[in-house]
């Protein structure tokens, strides 16, 4: 694991080569809407076609995985398991385990401890009155740390309810490296994940109609 898997040219698009490992990642399989995606990132090889015919472009990120959104295969890795900090991706999964939890209409009483959460934030103020679906909105279009905390506490009574439901949900989509600590993604010792785990989240966010509608 780790390794670098380089492209090779294959007429006018390219392939892996056929040493190349191809199997599942994730835990969970299914088709759904993934169809579609995989369609886009096809249609993305073949406008990239006299590029690829050259040569794969570099690399430059330190970590790198490309997934068949359909199957679930890896198609490319350069050190999908070394660890980083998340940053805000982590709002992927505070989302779709909200969407999980709690109906998107219900109205939430924001609380003083989600109302002081650093910027980003929406600006909500304690005892304000908003729907789950527009902290949603706000947690994933914006970015918004108090949306997150809001949205933790409704979904689990308190963050840290929740962050021990984050950490068992990505068990279960296969994201065994991946430790939350918060469901901001502010920096915080010891939340960490990699290019694997953020593929199995992703791709479970992706099947949620609701998360994609929003995002």
């Amino acid at each position: 694991m780790g390794e670098e898997v380089k492209m090779k040219p294959f007429g006018k698009v390219g392939r892996l080569p056929p040493e190349s490992p191809l199997t599942p990642l994730c835990q969970r399989g299914g088709r759904g809407g993934f169809a579609a995606l995989a369609a886009v990132a096809a249609a993305a090889l073949l406008l990239s076609a006299p590029a690829l015919a050259a040569g794969p472009p570099a690399v430059t990120a330190k970590s790198v995985l490309v997934m068949d959104a359909e199957t679930g295969r890896t198609l490319y890795a350069k050190a999908p398991d070394r660890l980083h900090a998340p940053a805000s991706t982590v709002k992927v999964m505070t989302g779709l385990l909200a969407l999980e939890k709690v109906s998107p209409q219900k109205e939430v009483s924001v609380s003083a401890a989600a109302s002081r959460e650093p910027a980003s934030r929406l600006g909500l103020q304690s005892g304000d009155r908003i729907d789950v679906q527009d902290l949603l909105y706000g947690l994933l279009l914006k970015s918004a740390n108090d949306a997150s905390v809001a949205l933790a506490e409704t979904a689990a009574g308190d963050v840290d309810r929740f962050v021990k439901l984050m950490n068992e949900k990505a068990r279960t989509l296969g994201a065994r490296k991946t430790v939350f600590k918060n469901p901001s993604g502010l920096p915080a010792r010891g939340q960490v994940t990699t290019a694997s785990d953020l593929a199995c989240i992703f791709r479970a966010a992706l099947r949620n109609e609701t998360f994609v509608k929003i995002a």
